[in-house]
């Protein structure tokens, strides 16, 4: 049969004859043929908006074209006939920016680029659809996008220009005026194509005969749009999938049979009220739903409607209700469903049908458990109905997440209750979110509630009925999920029981119906994020000024190229085999059912590798594969790979492995290990520890002595771009490599290794990386290497890139910290001595290990005085996977153990906070546990003046006066105010480590190029570097571009890590550069009215070289222990220190544990900064990314497996996350000496400010708990972990 789709792609009509049923949108669009690379690969569930494209068509059943922001992963390609598809390519060119792009562009809202498309379209298709926006509809229609980098501070200045209610003087106060050329205008924009223009979708029947790499089934693939239910229910013979939005039909998962689209049924796409009923065709998608409850809310005095359209545009994200449709969510029965809950309450029934007749069920009876329904094997959902609201009838959903937009949650609930005369007739309590039995109707509360009164009295007697479901909130291993589902069973309740009783104006007996009700409100007011900035004034032409990248462009038009963007000729696709224990004997791999899967090329294992199996590093600890005999040591380890001719066929042969391993105990904790007295080389008992003063005495003259322990979680990188590479052989054994890496040398070094061959041999570029974060320094090694050896094997081109869910469990994250301590101080509030025992869990290998412990260690003491201390620092060594670098590394582990420390101390003692930190603020001459090499006498006085000016600058006082204000007045929503500052140490402890080199190029036309040894991630590095090339070339930054990073060009290179870029390049560049410029003075000076690109043709004609290279070294910083003597190490810890202060301001509402930050003002000492446009970025970008850290992101084990540990679970801070009002200043009047252009670095150290946010939400905790003393919170400081460190019995007495 000869099948085909037609479509338009960005205004160009595309046929395609014999599509692939089984290919998505986003790999289509991907390909060879196509190349339209801005549409990303950023997950698989739809989570990131990276992948967000527009879809437009006529909707014959609402009468119009619309346009809809849809997830490029998840939408089959075949889904698209008759449709128009537009991506960030078909809106602007560089040339010629679209005007969403330029507003963006020129707000600089661009850091690695990643993600920069998919903003662009969820703006764009919201714009298409409603020309004037408020705020709020912008927060809705980017509440599936994520940007790891930005902090969002500059992606809200550009938006902000397309909200009608943004205030005034906002821009004013942003510093980034609207310009004609960014104003949209619909009327300018292409009109849907006119054969799609007022036509209903067609027939569609595509047969593709294809041999299903994922099912290892040859057969037919066919994708069926009926256009009537008679022939839907012909066609379904029980075996057929049944689609609309295709959420489900994800790109892991294959379907050999047939598909039957349901968007162009008629019967399946109703909605109205018809009768005394609510009708929603199974195939009307949540986002129509939820727009057609908000006109029946506008048009009926019903509360009901617009409480449930309000909590639909909440589940899930934009782009996913744009495609999921209510017929699908519920047939999914998924225990992340969101939706089931307030249906059931409302009294849903679901009308299913087949060709022998239809049923009716009442949709709690539909839903049997997690993924099974009533549903049989030839029928389908035709539609589900709400019987229309009583009088009296009001409806509250509440929702228990880490964040507040585009989460899974892990609590659902929903209130539905019939009143007259504050007397309750009818109620039904439902609540979802439970793993095991998906949804649950709590009876105890319904009767509590029919036939009492709306009164004080019913309100407590609802709260703890629903108490009495503790059991069921147990149903969870991940530990702050189970004290926040069992108390918020009760809670949400009696919330309910409020806003229902205000909703239908019947709260007269309920005292605090006021409070319940605002702590229920969206509390941001949909304000977008309000940024005021204030920097050092420039003193040079282009070292200083805030100019933007040269490649900003290309970002915003999707043509920036990226690791993942590249595929060579002849590309073989590889997918890893993994150990799925933590602990165990590998004993054999049998490979022999992948030869079934068509596609399938072969497998690699440790008995390939020419050369070494193991990887470089400060111990060679870590394999490519586990070889057959020996240990495996967590799970998620290598033992083999799998190569086909498509990535799909890879994965499925990679599961069909069978691997034969004998289970051996396994250490799965820090605390087990410890037990064990199992530790790293050199990490363990009293081998890494200083000291400073006695603190025997220190305790002696102490009034108070507190003990304590602290425990924090580790944190995920969440870079855009998942680790990714491409290995080329090329001619006479060489290799050409494409990695998304911070390390170049370490891939090209451990690639010689593993081939046996010579390092000149492998040729690695790196071109800019969609975000690294510290993730990227030594883990791209395990891919690039493992793809290498299997290139070698193959003689063909290997490609590997890691699926999200893969990327987050397999490479590693932030080390994990358990502390114990115990601390001196006088009465007074002095401190006298501190002693801490801080143990990480280094995993199951020691990759950077030791170097994250040991600056953990080094910054123990923060910026307080602390004249006696004994610091030790151990690491674990367990089975899980090893944890890496991350930016930061062990300095934010640092800040917040001290400040938990004085929190705890303050909290312990009965002394104010703040005072204890203002008291031991170190001043100069005051001793530290240890120094840097040019902080001692140039900043010792920093930290006392970064204190007193941002107490000063953020009216601390004074607001700490109205938090305390705000809490007398409010019972349920407290604030915390705090203030809390860092040190940061800079560079490596290692001398080897500090080097660069630079290679710059000048042409005979004036221009230059210049290659060094960092690697662009989105932090402004190259653009920095060109700055410092314009200056010493003294030429226009216009006619500088900052080419690849490359072995070949600049050998030996460091990981660009550790805040080094610009300190250890910049040098490198400014020489090369300058011996350049003095070699052309002379022409210079003889010929004072040429330009430059006359001058440097006359050194062309005359042969003066234009090129030269480059070296720089820091100074001896080196890091030496004593094992023997933890007061004789010697060397430096860094080489200087940064310095900065935090003042955060968070609401805490005590019912739920949800919490948001309202304010912030952040002070860093940047020296004079080199470019405060990525500056100011890596300042805010880090800061945001810490409050994930401290706040939201929990990445939790269970038995040496990562739970929920993907983009729907894992909460990366969105835009709803970050502070309403955010101060960001760099330090006036403090250059560093010694480094480029005195600058400093700002790449890490602002993520140690989040740390003021935690401290800032314990004095919130504080304000609603009546018992004084320590709040022992495990950190990260989710909803959860807050509801359990408020005692319950306060709810009810306060």
């Amino acid at each position: 049969m000869a099948s085909k789709i037609t479509f338009f792609l960005n205004g160009k009509r595309t046929v395609l004859r014999n599509p692939s049923v089984n290919m998505s949108l986003a790999d289509y669009l991907r390909t060879d043929e196509v190349r339209l690379m801005g549409t990303k690969h950023g997950d698989q569930d739809g989570y990131t908006g990276a992948d967000n494209v527009v879809v437009a068509h006529y909707d014959s059943y609402q009468e119009r074209t619309i346009y809809r922001t849809v997830s490029a992963v998840l939408t089959p390609l075949v889904a698209v006939d008759q449709r128009s598809v537009i991506t960030v390519e078909g809106l602007g060119t560089i040339e010629k920016l679209h005007a969403i792009q330029e507003r963006m562009y020129n707000c600089s809202a661009t850091q690695c680029g990643f993600c920069s498309g998919g903003f662009v379209m969820s703006m764009y298709s919201l714009l298409r659809n409603n020309e004037h926006p408020k705020v709020a509809d912008i927060e809705e229609a980017l509440d599936g996008n994520v940007c790891r980098c930005t902090g969002y501070r500059p992606i809200a200045a550009a938006i902000a220009a397309y909200a009608e209610d943004v205030p005034a003087d906002y821009f004013e106060k942003m510093n980034v005026p609207v310009l004609d050329s960014e104003r949209f205008d619909a009327a300018h924009e292409p009109a849907l194509p006119r054969e799609l223009d007022g036509k209903a979708l067609r027939e569609l029947d595509v047969v593709y005969e294809e041999e299903d790499a994922e099912l290892n089934v040859v057969g037919t693939a066919t994708w069926v749009r009926p256009a009537t239910l008679k022939h839907l229910l012909k066609l379904h013979d029980g075996k057929s999938l049944i689609v609309g939005g295709c959420t489900r039909v994800k790109p892991t998962f294959r379907h050999l049979g047939r598909y039957i689209e349901t968007n162009n049924v008629p019967e399946l796409n109703v909605l109205g009220v018809k009768g005394d009923e609510l009708v929603i065709g199974a195939a009307t998608t949540v986002q129509r739903l939820a727009d057609e409850l908000t006109q029946l809310s506008e048009d009926d005095t019903q509360p009901v409607w617009g409480a449930l359209s309000t909590h639909l545009r909440r589940t899930l994200n934009q782009a996913l209700r744009n495609m999921a449709t209510i017929g699908g969510e519920l047939c999914a029965a998924d225990r992340d469903d969101a939706i089931i809950a307030p249906l059931i309450a409302l009294g849903a029934q679901v009308t299913l049908t087949a060709a022998a007749g239809e049923r009716v069920v009442p949709l709690e009876d539909f839903i049997r458990g997690v993924d099974t329904t009533q549903c049989r094997k030839l029928e389908v959902v035709r539609h589900v109905a709400i019987p229309l609201p009583r009088p009296g009838t009001a409806l509250f959903v509440h929702v228990g997440s880490r964040r507040k937009t585009s989460s899974v949650p892990f609590f659902v609930s929903a209130l539905a209750l019939t009143a007259a005369d504050a007397v309750v007739s009818a109620a039904s309590y439902i609540v979802s979110g439970c793993p095991e039995v998906l949804y649950t109707r709590v009876q105890a509360v319904e009767k509590a509630l029919v036939g009492a009164t709306l009164n004080d009295t019913t309100a407590a007697r609802v709260l703890e009925a629903g108490y009495m479901q503790e059991q069921w909130g147990k149903a969870s291993i991940v530990p702050d999920v189970i004290p926040a589902r069992a108390r918020l069973g009760g809670v949400a309740a009696y919330m309910g029981v409020h806003q229902c009783a205000a909703l239908l104006g019947m709260g007269n007996g309920l005292t605090d119906l006021d409070e319940v009700c605002l702590s229920i409100a969206d509390r941001r007011e949909h304000k977008l994020p309000l940024t005021i900035r204030k920097s050092p004034a420039a003193t040079m032409k282009h070292v200083g000024r805030p100019i933007r990248s040269k490649n900003d462009k290309a970002k915003w038009t999707g043509t920036c190229t990226f690791p993942s963007d590249h595929t060579a000729e002849r590309t073989l696709h590889g997918a890893f085999v993994y150990s799925p224990v933590p602990h165990g004997i590998l004993n054999s791999i049998d490979t022999s059912a992948c030869a079934t899967v068509t596609g399938f090329h072969s497998a690699v294992t440790a008995a390939d590798i020419p050369g070494m199996n193991q990887h470089s590093g400060i111990m060679t600890d870590t394999k490519v594969f586990v070889p057959v005999g020996q240990e495996v040591t967590c799970t998620m380890q290598r033992v083999a790979m799998c190569l086909a001719e498509t990535p799909a066929a890879a994965y499925r042969a990679a599961e069909l492995v069978q691997l034969d391993i004998t289970p051996l105990p396994a250490l799965l904790s820090i605390k087990e290990a410890m037990e064990a007295n199992s530790y790293h080389n050199l990490c363990g008992v009293d081998e890494r520890v200083i000291k400073l003063g006695d603190v025997e005495r220190g305790f002696a003259e102490a009034d108070h002595v507190v003990w304590g322990e602290f425990t924090m979680a580790g944190q995920d990188h969440f870079y855009m771009e998942t680790h990714t590479c491409q290995v080329v052989p090329i001619q006479d054994n060489q290799f050409r490599v494409q990695s998304s890496t911070q390390n170049p040398s370490k891939v090209q070094f451990d690639i010689a290794t593993a081939l046996n061959i010579p390092n000149s041999d492998v040729h690695v570029e790196v071109d800019q990386i969609g975000g690294g974060f510290g993730g990227k320094q030594d883990r791209p090694c395990i891919l690039a290497t493992a793809a290498a050896v299997a290139s070698k094997h193959c003689g063909r081109p290997v490609r590997m890139q890691l699926r999200r869910t893969e990327d987050m469990a397999m490479s590693g994250g932030r080390h994990p910290f358990h502390t114990e301590f115990k601390v001196g101080l006088t009465r007074e509030g002095k401190f006298t001595a501190i002693t801490m025992l801080s143990t990480c869990d280094g995993g199951n290998v020691f990759d950077v290990t030791a170097p994250v412990l040991d600056k953990c260690t080094f910054q123990a003491g923060s910026t307080y005085y602390i004249p006696n201390m004994r610091v030790e620092g151990r690491a674990a060594k367990t089975n899980h996977v090893t944890n890496t670098a991350f930016r930061g590394f062990g300095g934010p582990q640092a800040t917040m153990i001290i400040e938990a420390i004085v929190d705890h101390v303050a909290r312990e003692t009965g002394i104010d906070g703040f005072e204890l930190r203002d008291k031991n603020i170190l001043q100069p001459g005051d001793r530290m546990l240890t120094g840097t090499y040019i902080s001692t006498n140039y900043a010792e006085g920093l930290p006392r003046r970064i204190w007193d000016e941002i107490i000063a600058s953020s009216e601390y006082k004074t607001r700490r006066a109205a938090v305390d204000e705000f809490n007398r007045q409010h019972k349920f929503l407290k604030r915390g105010i705090a203030v809390t500052p860092f040190k940061n140490g800079s560079l490596f402890e290692d001398d080897f480590m500090n080097q660069a080199s630079a290679a710059v190029n000048v042409y005979r036309d004036g221009t230059a190029t210049v290659c060094h040894s960092g690697v662009e991630m989105g932090q402004g590095l190259h653009q920095k570097l060109a700055q410092v090339a314009a200056d010493a070339l003294r030429i226009d930054i216009s006619a500088v571009r900052v080419i690849a990073t490359d072995t070949a060009k600049c050998p030996n290179t460091q990981p660009t890590a550790a805040s080094s870029g610009q300190d250890i390049n910049g040098p490198a560049v400014k020489k090369a550069c300058e011996e350049i410029a003095g070699r052309l003075e002379p022409l210079r000076r003889d010929n004072p009215d040429k330009s430059f690109a006359d001058i440097c043709n006359i050194a062309y004609f005359t042969r003066v070289d234009m090129g030269a290279r480059a070296f720089h070294i820091l100074p001896s910083i080196h890091w030496q222990w004593d094992f023997t003597d933890a007061k004789n190490h010697s060397g430096y810890t860094g080489y200087y220190y940064d310095y900065g202060a935090c003042v955060a301001e968070v609401e805490l509402n005590t019912l739920t544990g949800d919490h948001r930050v309202v304010r912030c003002d952040l002070l860093e000492d940047a020296g004079l900064p080199m470019n405060p446009i990525h500056d100011f970025g890596q300042i805010e970008g880090g800061f945001t990314q810490g409050l994930g850290l401290f706040l939201g992101e929990y990445a939790f084990l269970n038995e040496g497996h990562f739970v929920d540990y993907d983009s729907k679970h894992y909460a990366v801070p969105m835009l709803t996350e970050v502070p309403t009002e955010l101060h960001t200043t760099m330090l006036d009047e403090a250059p560093c000496e010694g480094t480029i252009h005195q600058a400093k670095n700002t790449a890490e150290a602002p993520l140690l400010l989040g740390a003021a946010a935690a401290i800032a939400l314990k004095n919130a905790v504080a304000e609603s708990r009546k018992a004084e003393g320590p709040i022992n919170m495990p950190c990260p400081y989710t909803p959860g972990h807050v509801i359990e460190a408020l005692p319950r019995p306060v709810l009810l007495e306060q």
